[in-house]
């Protein structure tokens, strides 16, 4: 099963979080947090890698100095010595998310935000761009962040970033409300795609091999300190 995880972050504890899981950051996790221009930045960036630590420690049974990272010819992280253990982390506004799967998996989180559309055309396919098109002034923004985190899903997924066009594909959602993967006029992506209504204010898409997903299992900032105190 997919397991999913979520973060929200509580301004009132995010100085004492960060300091605390700062103290537990490997030296080259630190360096990264701590170069960060913008403190919010350095917060996501830090809570996102304690999330997924978080996971493998209470689900996998794993150990915090155990979890080491390896990357792909793309850059995706991986967790190296664990073939058959596969995540990835979003984050956006103030929520992180993450997916630990047995197969290689993709997440995306989005806030929904004023954008014009039209400067992303070249992002979708001329099917995906035609639906969006077609939405009312109402539903256009809220369905262009959903093909928009179903899209990125896809490609944290397939791991080779964005190396893989994002208007090579396509994604068809039916009238039933079913998510397909096409890859051409005659070749359909075995995946499987789960939305996860997390805030009225996000967009939220996990992409798997699997097509059992758990439901979203929420960590406070209390249980991450908790765990590492």
């Amino acid at each position: 099963m997919v397991k999913v995880y979520a973060l929200k972050m509580d301004n009132e504890l995010n100085d004492t979080c960060y300091r605390l899981l700062l103290s537990h950051a490997t030296a080259e996790k630190r360096n990264k947090v701590e170069r960060y221009q913008k403190k919010e930045n350095a917060y996501s960036s830090l809570f996102a890698e304690f999330l997924i630590r978080y996971a493998f420690i209470r689900d996998y049974h794993l150990t915090n100095k155990n979890i080491q990272y390896k990357y792909n010819d793309y850059g995706k992280p991986e967790l190296a010595g664990a073939d058959n253990l596969h995540f990835n982390i979003s984050h956006s506004g103030h929520w992180i998310v993450a997916a630990v799967d047995s197969s290689p998996v993709g997440i995306d989180i989005e806030r929904i935000a004023p954008i014009d559309s039209s400067q992303f055309k070249n992002h979708f396919s001329t099917e995906e761009y035609t639906s969006l098109l077609q939405k009312t002034d109402a539903d256009r923004l809220p369905f262009f962040y959903e093909l928009w985190t179903l899209k990125e899903s896809y490609i944290k997924q397939h791991g080779a970033g964005l190396s893989l066009p994002l208007h090579s594909f396509t994604v068809q959602i039916s009238n039933d409300d079913q998510v397909a993967l096409i890859l051409s006029d005659t070749q359909q992506a075995a995946l499987y795609f789960k939305r996860y209504e997390i805030d009225t204010h996000y967009k939220m898409a996990v992409c798997a091999l699997n097509n059992s997903f758990s439901p979203i299992h929420p960590i406070t900032q209390e249980e991450l300190m908790d765990l590492f105190r």
